[in-house]
């Protein structure tokens, strides 16, 4: 990461002094953001400054010291996104996943992202998820029926929330979901 500290200890310089280099994609990006905002020569210093004494782990706390949490999606494949965040740039903030999602679509919603303190809660153990059964219909498959050619698909109902059932807490099942969208467009084309 050193490289690409230094590279934006640059660019904090290169805005500092209104010149902004376009090597690559991202500095173009911010060079045209730039053309729209008025620079602040002092924030422009101090950020400098924090970036070359204190480094980037933990960095948004000391840009932003009022900072709690950060919305964004962190799981599926985001998650690995969302630790190196975590362990880095944003260590020591809450970071809050509001919905479980995947480029393919939602599968739910996290119902445990407050507390009952109304403090944000970070993302692992804290993380309970329950499904939007409006946005599609959802099987579930255990994962030790997974290598049949038609395994046998359980509906949420049969799905129980007891450890000692078949089928309960803590069994390990894929989740796959039809999307009402998905659904007319395979109609529509006769699939």
């Amino acid at each position: 990461m050193a490289g690409r500290d230094a590279a934006m200890i640059k660019d904090a310089k290169s805005l500092e002094s209104e010149r902004l280099t376009t090597d690559d994609a991202v500095a173009t990006v911010v060079s045209s953001a730039v053309k729209q905002l008025r620079p602040d020569r002092q924030r422009a210093s101090e950020l400098r400054q924090i970036f070359a004494v204190t480094g980037f782990v933990g960095v948004a706390r000391r840009v932003w010291p009022g900072l709690r949490a950060v919305r964004m999606l962190a799981t599926g494949g985001f998650a690995v996104h969302a630790r190196l965040l975590a362990d880095t740039y944003m260590q020591g903030v809450h970071q809050l996943s509001l919905v479980h999602a995947s480029s393919e679509g939602f599968y739910g919603v996290n119902v445990a992202a407050v507390g009952g303190n109304g403090e944000p809660r970070s993302l692992g153990a804290n993380s309970r998820y329950t499904t939007l059964p409006q946005l599609g219909f959802y099987e579930f498959i255990p994962l030790a029926d997974v290598e049949q050619s038609q395994p046998p698909t359980l509906f949420a109902d049969q799905v129980s929330l007891l450890p000692f059932k078949s089928y309960g807490l803590g069994s390990k099942m894929i989740l796959t979901i039809t999307y009402i969208v998905l659904f007319y467009l395979a109609i529509w084309l006769k699939i």
